[in-house]
């Protein structure tokens, strides 16, 4: 009884700190070794300050005995190893006053105790620092993948000039060159892409544009089909010419769209400018529309985003200040 009194004491000294512990943490493992049970759990969980939920703990710590003591410094050196140190120099401290016969095991212990906390707060220390490294290095690899791309057309366009260019004497300046293009192959990589956008000609995003209008395979006719395609642009009428016309505009404007469709910027671009609020009678209507009717609907939609999208790439203009801004 004696040595439990010692317990309770000790617990009521240092009530403020068990209480501003995290109750997350210290009550599942209580009640994993059989301090307290699941309804206890609950009312320490629900208390409505720390000094009540620290109570509660010194009530089931008397209840159960000096070896619920023991189950709860378990519990405290995983959770809060500093409260554990403290309860060994306060019985140091309680001991030295009394006499110095038994306070230098006391001293120890805390000791002990002191020194598996420092271990602890500098392992986590070492996995946070090694975590670091990895970020940082993961980063700095992503960097330099990013400068390589940005610099590879440029370093290949610099060493062909380099190669091409002679000085009046007929001596090649390559090696003046070579260090310009790495210079600037190191400098910062959207600088360059934004230098590299404004310095392209229109021709080049005209050819771009033009290189995804056209379809990747062309069939190759035979002699006889060869001659009568070239005769029916001059026997087809007008009629059949628009819709032919037409069928190839469809046909462009749905390749541009499939091959830049998950672009973000495309997307913002298909999109209507000012979307009309959807009346009742419209939802009505589409709740009531036939799977056929849903599919043409679907279809008209889709045809108008590849509309669109290609009737903007078609002015280079727009295509440039938006190759420079998300490109």
């Amino acid at each position: 009884m004696a040595v439990l009194a010692g317990v309770l004491s000790l617990l009521e000294r240092h009530k403020k700190d068990l209480g501003e512990i995290e109750p997350s943490k210290l009550l599942p493992k209580l009640e994993n070794v059989g301090l307290i049970n699941s309804e206890d759990r609950r009312t320490l969980q629900d208390a409505s300050s720390n000094s009540k939920r620290a109570d509660g703990i010194i009530s089931a710590v008397s209840r159960k005995g000096f070896s619920a003591f023991q189950d709860l410094c378990l519990c405290l050196e995983t959770v809060c190893p500093h409260l554990l140190t403290k309860f060994a120099l306060d019985i140091a401290g309680v001991d030295g006053n009394a006499g110095d016969g038994g306070s230098t095991s006391n001293l120890k212990l805390g000791l002990q105790l002191a020194l598996k906390e420092r271990d602890s707060v500098l392992r986590e220390n070492a996995s946070a620092l090694k975590q670091w490294n990895e970020m940082k290095n993961e980063r700095d690899k992503a960097l330099a993948d990013l400068h390589s791309l940005n610099s590879s057309p440029k370093i290949s366009s610099d060493r062909d000039s380099a190669s091409n260019h002679v000085s009046e004497n007929g001596e090649s300046n390559g090696a003046a060159c070579n260090t310009k293009c790495f210079s600037e192959a190191l400098s910062d990589p959207v600088e360059e892409t934004r230098q590299f956008l404004s310095r392209a000609k229109r021709t080049e995003i005209a050819q771009w544009v033009s290189s995804m209008a056209r379809p990747k395979t062309t069939k190759v006719a035979s002699s006889s089909k060869s001659k009568k395609t070239r005769g029916r642009g001059k026997d087809e009428s007008d009629d059949e010419r628009k819709r032919r016309r037409r069928r190839e505009k469809r046909s462009r404007e749905r390749r541009v769209y499939e091959k830049l469709k998950d672009l973000k910027w495309v997307s913002s671009i298909a999109r209507p400018k000012s979307p009309r609020p959807s009346s009742p009678k419209s939802e009505g209507t589409r709740k009531d529309e036939s799977d056929d009717e849903r599919k043409r609907r679907r279809r008209r939609e889709k045809r108008s985003r590849e509309r669109r999208v290609y009737e903007k790439l078609k002015d280079l203009k727009v295509m440039a200040v938006y190759l420079t801004v998300y490109g």
